[in-house]
């Protein structure tokens, strides 16, 4: 088990703030952040097809297909090479949705995995999405088209994520709250390990 790394996973629902989080985690730490829509849009552009035009129902539809083909932990050693060939001691990760992903890097990292999970409503998760237009289409969707994605195949399993995760980050609040919140996170970690779990 390499312990020389230590990863820091985000998780959570869609329009949650894991990308912020991460950010805000990655920074401090000069760590490199890897998140696992990523690897579908890598995908994507691979095939011609230029990101912005990708939407959220079609990386669930990519991320179903390729675990059916290549294995439901395809995408978690995808991201257990990123993390080794990092030159850094951290590591964060944006999006773990499956028990797949979380058990594979916890099998390679052990204590070095520390699991956040952000905590949100749905009704703020979907006003912040609409309002980011991070991916194709967000910015006119409907409340019943967010219900729809939440109910997707490749979001079955968050709530068993959730329970792997030791800390629970809630950013019902502002961005300031959250920034606090992190730097907490970030303060609790050192190079050799977490050493607190707030």
């Amino acid at each position: 088990m390499p312990k020389h790394k230590i990863i820091i996973a985000f998780a959570g629902r869609n329009g949650c703030g894991k990308g912020t989080a991460a950010e805000l985690t990655s920074t401090p730490l000069s760590a490199p952040k890897h998140t696992y829509s990523d690897v579908l849009y890598e995908v994507h552009v691979a095939c011609g097809i230029p990101r912005e035009e990708v939407g959220r129902p079609t990386l669930q539809e990519l991320s179903t297909v390729l675990r059916r083909w290549f294995g439901q932990d395809c995408l978690a050693r995808v991201m257990a090479t990123k993390c080794e060939l990092a030159p850094s001691v951290h590591v964060v990760i944006d999006g773990v949705r499956r028990l797949d992903d979380s058990d594979l890097l916890e099998s390679i990292y052990g204590d070095g995995l520390i699991m956040v999970w952000i905590e949100v409503s749905a009704d703020l998760r979907y006003a912040r999405l609409k309002a980011r237009k991070e991916k194709a289409g967000e910015q006119m969707m409907s409340r019943e088209a967010f219900d729809a994605q939440e109910q997707a195949e490749s979001e079955q399993q968050l709530d068993l994520v959730r329970q792997k995760c030791k800390i629970v980050i809630d950013n019902n609040g502002t961005l300031e709250d959250l920034e606090r919140r992190i730097s907490d996170l970030v303060a609790s970690i050192s190079d050799y390990g977490p050493v607190a779990h707030g």
